[in-house]
This record gives structure tokens, sequence and C-alpha cells, in this order.
């Protein structure tokens, strides 16, 4: 009598067991003839959510198992991070890598807008200049237009310095 309620209870284990592996994403074994490797997924800051083929496989820093002769595409996605793509794929040669590291960036604020009046201060110059190097990192300007708006914005404030320099000279006589 006792042996036929542990089977029972074995049964309905192993149920739950398959039914939990499902529910976590872990895909079923690939076919015995392909070649199954590992790779690390490692990200600064850690605790980036891995995607192979948009498919949530846990948190940097994370291992995986793939088959080595296919193709995946890879997603890092950090909240307050901009997310970074990667495409894995196996070389002529047979090589697969083993390890794939990222490091997250803050997503740059939108191009503030400057009042088309020239700096007062040496900070907003260097505010100013801060955002046009940012927009000439991103590829948002040309290298040409950025030494061009670099020039033009320190005229600018050497401009708005003389013609205070001349009101304050003016005020003391």
């Amino acid at each position: 009598m006792f042996l036929p309620r542990v089977h029972i209870f074995f049964r309905l284990g192993s149920a739950f067991f398959s039914l939990g592996l499902a529910l976590c994403g872990c895909r079923a074994i690939p076919d015995e003839n392909a070649e199954i490797r590992e790779i690390a997924f490692e990200s600064s800051p850690q605790g980036a959510s891995v995607f192979i083929d948009e498919e949530c496989r846990g948190l940097t820093p994370l291992s995986v198992f793939v088959d080595a002769g296919r193709s995946y595409s890879v997603r890092f996605s950090k909240p307050g991070f901009t997310d970074k793509n990667a495409r894995i794929a196996p070389a002529a040669d047979g090589f697969f890598p083993k390890k794939i590291s990222v490091e997250l960036s803050v997503p740059a604020i939108a191009a503030a807008k400057f009042p088309d009046t020239p700096p007062a201060t040496y900070t907003q110059l260097k505010l100013r200049e801060q955002e046009l190097a940012r927009q000439a990192e991103l590829g948002e300007l040309q290298p040409d237009a950025y030494a061009t708006q670099l020039s033009e914005l320190r005229a600018a404030y050497q401009r708005s310095r003389e013609q205070k320099h001349e009101g304050d000279s003016a005020k003391k006589q």
C-alpha cells in the first residue's frame, strides 16, 4: 500500500518539475548532432537582462549553453541604460565566442536647446561645449560642423566678455 502512494507523488513531483522548467524559459535539448557550447555574458554594470533571440535568459553575469552551429541575436537591457545588441554567429573556421562583455551607457539627455544669446559665464560656455561634443560623439553633428559651431561659440563668448568689460569701463567714467 505504501509503494503506490510514493509512485503517485513521484509522478506528480516530476510533472511539477517539468512544468517549472517550461515556465522558467528552459529550452528543449537540441538535437544530438548539435555542438553545444557555453557562452558567458557580462555587463558593466552587472544585472542587465540578457535576451537571446528575444527570450530573456537571465541577468548578468550569466552562462548559457547554446548550439554552436547557429546564429543568435543578443540584447542586453537594464533600466536607466541604453540597450546593447550583439550578433553571435559561428565563423567559417569554426570559432565560436566563449564570452561576450558589454559596457552599458547612460542614455544621452535630449539635446538641450540653448538660447541664441552668447554664453555670459565661463560655466555656460563649458556646458555648451560639452553638449556640442556629445552631439559629435553620437554622430548627430559632423566633425566639420562641430569645429565650426565650437569656434563660433567661443568667439561669441569672447565678444560678450569684451562688451561686458567695455560696459563696466563706461560705468566707471
